[in-house]
Formats: C-alpha cells, structure tokens, sequence
C-alpha cells in the first residue's frame, strides 16, 4: 500500500452512516436459519455477489468480508457458511472508503434481509478514529455529540490513564439524545447502534489537533533533561565515563 493511501486513511475526518473501508465497518446478525444472497453494488451496477448458508449445524458465528477482494482471495470458501443463531458479516474495504450498497436477500422468499440503505434495530457501524481532534457526531434529527481524540502529547503530558478495559465506545439513540462528550485515545473502537429511531448520522471533524512541539524540538528538550538529570547524579555521571573511555581503550 502507497504512502498516499496509507495518509488518506490515516487522516481521514468524515465518516458517515453506510460508508464502509478500511476503518469503517457495518455488521448485520442474519435473523435466522436459511440461504441468502448478498449483492454489493454501485450506483445499481453489481460488484460482488455470494451465498450464504445459515444453519445452526454451521460452527462459525463470524465473517469478515474484504469488498475489495474477491473471497477466494480472503480464503473464505462459497457458499459463506454462518450460524444461525449467532451468525454476523462484518463489511469493510482495505482498500478505500466507498458508498457501496450492500443487499441481502432470502433465497426461499425473496425477503431482503437487510439494505445498508435502510439498515435497522441490531445492526452496527463500526470505526476507528486516527487523527486527533474533536469530532461532531450528528444524527439524522440534528441531535449532536461531541467525541475527542486526544493526541498522543496529551495522554503522556496529562498523565490521562483512560480505561484500557474499554475497547469500544457504543452510541444509540438515547446517547445522541444526551449530547454526550467521549474522550478517546486514537484508533479506540467506536459503535453506532442502528435502531428505528437512529437509521443515519454523520461524524466530522470540527477541530483537529496538533503537536504543540515539533518532533526535532521535543527531541532537543528530552536530550537536555537527560544531559540535566546525568549532571545532577555524580555516580552515574563516573559510570558513563568510565564506559566512555574504556571503549576508547579497547578500540
């Protein structure tokens, strides 16, 4: 991968509901025992299109699916094998981040099973957010929260110990209610549950963050605190000087 995609990715400052890539997944659960057809598409032109069987004999209860790869390619044998109780595809691209519209429908009955258009109650959008800064998470209804990712100089200038137990942080619709404020360290996990309430939302950045100090003058300060701390202690200053002057001797 480019430098150039690596930086779009790594820099990337808005996320919306449906949009999936490198670090935006959407998950849906199947609702139950059957074969389905799952149709990727842009602009109504078919992308990708695979089988999936679930059935509660199936032993595996998750699939990740590259959308940019064909699945032979991921090692993930057709027709998708999933169980039905538990069964979730998870959707992403590591390549970009697309609009794709992401259909799955019943084999038996033609039942759509599930639209990333019009996703619904239990279905996620998941993402990482890398670049630092406060973010505006905003449902369709204009309710809005505030998410910041603090900057690495932040978490080790402030001593921020933030939980490291909390992989992720989940929003619903009652949190987009209570305009919440999260605090997040870069690249923490964040969900967003579909429900009938909360269908869409949008996540921009509002204002990024920057290193107070650049990186050669932060080198320069830690160099002379260390200089300082080495003067300061006369034992370890001799210890350092005799290492010194016996490598000049053995040379």
């Amino acid at each position: 991968m480019s430098t150039f995609i690596k930086n779009r990715i790594i820099n990337k400052e808005n996320f919306k509901s449906g949009q999936i890539g490198p670090l935006a997944y959407l998950v849906h659960k199947m609702s139950e025992k059957g074969n389905y057809t799952v149709t990727v598409s842009d602009n109504k032109i078919p992308l990708m299109i695979f089988a999936v069987n679930c059935d509660p004999a199936n032993s595996e209860n998750s699939v990740n699916v590259d959308l940019s790869r064909p699945l032979h390619d991921q090692q993930i044998p057709e027709p998708v094998k999933l169980n039905s109780e538990y069964g979730l595809l998870l959707f992403y691209n590591s390549m970009e981040y697309v609009d794709w519209e992401i259909n799955i429908t019943s084999q038996a009955d033609h039942r759509q099973e599930f639209s990333s258009l019009h996703p619904r109650k239990g279905d996620l959008m998941a993402f990482n957010l890398i670049k630092p800064g406060k973010y505006s998470l905003e449902s369709a209804s204009k309710q809005a929260s505030e998410i910041e990712v603090l900057h690495p100089e932040e978490i080790r200038d402030k001593r921020m110990h933030l939980r490291s137990d909390v992989l992720t942080n989940r929003f619903s619709h009652a949190d987009f209610k209570l305009k919440q404020h999260k605090i997040i360290q870069p690249g923490q996990g964040m969900i967003i549950e579909y429900s009938d309430e909360l269908t869409t939302f949008t996540l921009n950045l509002k204002e990024a963050k920057s290193a107070k100090v650049p990186f050669a003058e932060r080198l320069k300060e830690e160099l002379k605190k260390n200089l300082n701390a080495i003067n300061k202690d006369p034992k370890l200053k001799q210890a350092l000087r005799k290492k010194y002057w016996s490598r000049q001797v053995n040379r």
